[in-house]
């Protein structure tokens, strides 16, 4: 049909059927929102030729094209960062904060804290137990890596990380902050985040990390001044870690943000 409405549009979607939204992509007069498109690459982030038809749309929200950068073709990449004046360096973050987040979240089904020091060990070694890596787990909940991962950085004992990061009070976590040696832009985020941990009286347990989640998503919204946004937890964090918050300006008191250097 020459025109589809936003309202069946996604109810198209919601059938999580790949023929039927590679047909609703291909139809220049079906209306796709932005909620619409996240729940595409959701659903079919893995589908190349998905991918590159959702990319091609016009018009598309740069939370969408955030997403799409890291999954489409090289040439179907290199049209968006040209559209949408995505630099490379841009592109290059985004792809390891993926990484970044793809590790974590596997780590995190299975894994013993045996697992997680041999794990640690190694991406130390690698060069990619990185300050990002470590304040995402801190936002997904995983305590065990980041203080794992922490006491490795500060080469402290890994039970000395965990006293000082369960302090109830600031200066513990503050004081294993600056042994790390980790960016001065990225503080923080640390300290908004672990402020939420005290507040919460967060241990890092299943049952909690939904709450614990939810709670670090609501306060990375007013970080960035995203308040109502449709971004995802993953995206939201990445945009926490790459972002910097410049003073509120305008009426509403709306956050600025640029790249991190």
């Amino acid at each position: 049909r020459p025109f589809v409405s936003s309202t069946l549009s996604t109810e198209l979607v919601v059938l999580n059927d790949e023929r039927v939204v590679s047909a609703l992509l291909g139809n220049r007069g079906a209306v796709i929102d932005e909620p619409a498109q996240h729940l595409i690459i959701n659903a079919h982030g893995q589908v190349p030729r998905i991918m590159d038809a959702l990319a091609i749309r016009s018009a598309l929200p740069i939370s969408v094209v955030e997403r799409l950068v890291t999954r489409v073709t090289e040439q179907v990449s290199t049209r968006l960062m040209e559209t949408y004046r995505i630099s490379e360096r841009h592109r290059e973050l985004l792809q390891v904060h993926a990484r970044e987040h793809l590790l974590l979240t596997t780590l995190a089904k299975n894994a013993t804290p045996e697992m997680v020091t041999d794990t640690v060990e190694v991406l130390y070694e690698q060069g990619r137990l990185t300050p990002t890596l470590i304040l995402r787990a801190l936002c997904l909940g995983d305590l065990e890596f980041a203080c794992q991962a922490m006491a490795r950085y500060a080469d402290i004992p890994v039970d000395n990380a965990s006293r000082l990061l369960s302090d109830r009070g600031r200066s513990g976590a503050e004081q294993l902050y600056g042994q790390c040696n980790m960016p001065e832009s990225l503080r923080p985020v640390f300290q908004a985040v672990m402020s939420l941990v005290r507040r919460h009286e967060y241990t890092g347990a299943p049952r909690e990390r939904a709450l614990f989640r939810n709670s670090v998503y609501a306060w990375g919204l007013g970080y960035l001044g995203l308040e109502g946004s449709v971004l995802g937890h993953d995206q939201l964090i990445t945009r926490v870690l790459i972002y910097r918050p410049e003073r509120p300006t305008g009426r509403r008191g709306r956050t600025r943000h640029r790249p991190l250097d």
